[in-house]
């Protein structure tokens, strides 16, 4: 669609160059192409600005992940866990409050 109207685009690979800024590229708008309708270069730096903002959300959805995972991180180790869980074992044990499998 964009191909049609613009002569400099040939491929799908150029028609997101021109998307991002700074490729070197056309500008999105360029003046010697007002045939191109002014709906869809507003319609492109949307659909750039969604894009942007997805992404941005995204990465901030990432951090907040791994920040809540090092927040309620165990503080015990499985082995101190394991330790405890075997003293406990024992004292119920001597205490006469389990019995022991045979």
């Amino acid at each position: 669609l964009v191909s049609s109207c613009v002569d400099s685009l040939w491929s799908v690979a150029q028609a997101l160059l021109v998307l991002c800024p700074g490729t070197g590229l056309s500008a999105l708008c360029p003046a010697e192409s007002w045939h191109l309708s002014p709906l869809l270069c507003v319609g492109l730096w949307a659909l750039r600005l969604w894009g942007a903002l997805r992404l941005g959300a995204v990465i901030l959805r990432w951090r907040y992940h791994a920040l809540r995972g090092e927040l309620y991180r165990p503080a015990w180790e499985p082995q101190d866990y394991e330790m405890v869980e075997l003293f406990l074992r024992r004292l119920r044990l001597w205490m006469g409050l389990s019995k022991v499998k045979e």
